[in-house]
């Protein structure tokens, strides 16, 4: 169910809107992360503030195969996602789903 509700809140950011991308890192695969930016509004910051989605797959650790150097982004999304995790909304709403969701964590 968060998924669809994710996928729906990134629509209504995106669609027939222009998105701007700002390189992140390349990861281990050789693709190239970035920021999804939509005037000027950080497509991540949102779905992870409104508890659509987690910080996953970046690391500030060099030894990380998901690594980059952008200490700040990466400070500012952890807490983002604490915010939402305390307010428990979204993916953070119901301890079971979570785990339905992210078996592994």
């Amino acid at each position: 169910i968060y998924a669809v509700e994710a996928k729906n809140f990134a629509s209504k950011l995106i669609l027939n809107k222009s998105v701007k991308l700002q390189k992140i890192t390349t990861d281990k695969y050789k693709r190239i992360v970035s920021k999804v930016m939509i005037n000027g509004i950080d497509l991540a910051e949102e779905l992870i503030k409104n508890g659509l989605a987690r910080v996953a797959y970046f690391s500030t650790n060099p030894l990380n195969p998901f690594y980059s150097n952008d200490y700040e982004y990466y400070k500012k999304l952890t807490h983002l996602q604490k915010q939402s995790y305390d307010r428990k909304i979204g993916i953070w709403s119901n301890p079971n789903a979570f785990k339905i969701i992210f078996p592994k964590s």
